[in-house]
C-alpha cells in the first residue's frame, strides 16, 4: 500500500463574520424578554404530574451566543430519577 502524499494548497483568509449591532441586540432581547415573560412561560411551564415518566419544562429563557440569538428550556427529571438540570436549545 502505498501513502497518500500531503500537497500544499492555497487557502485564502476567512472574511470576518458580521457583528450584530448593540443597539440591535439590547432591542431583540427585551423584545423576546417581554414574549417569554407574557406568552411562553404561562403556556408552557406547567407543575409536573405525579406519575410522570418523562423530563419536565422548569425554566424558559433567552441567550446570545456569539451572533446567534436562542430560545432556550431548562429541564428537570421526574421525580423517580437523579436530581439533574438540562438545557435545551
Amino acid at each position: 500500500m502505498t501513502k497518500m502524499r500531503k500537497t500544499w494548497v492555497y487557502s485564502p483568509p476567512k472574511p470576518p463574520k458580521p457583528k450584530v449591532p448593540e443597539t440591535v441586540k439590547t432591542e431583540l432581547e427585551t423584545k423576546a424578554t417581554e414574549l417569554v415573560n407574557a406568552v411562553l412561560k404561562p403556556t408552557h411551564i406547567k407543575p409536573p404530574r405525579k406519575n410522570t415518566r418523562w423530563n419536565y419544562i422548569v425554566d424558559i429563557y433567552t441567550k446570545w451566543h456569539r451572533s446567534y440569538f436562542y430560545y432556550s428550556t431548562s429541564h428537570l427529571p421526574c421525580r423517580e430519577k437523579i436530581h439533574y438540570n438540562c438545557e435545551r436549545r
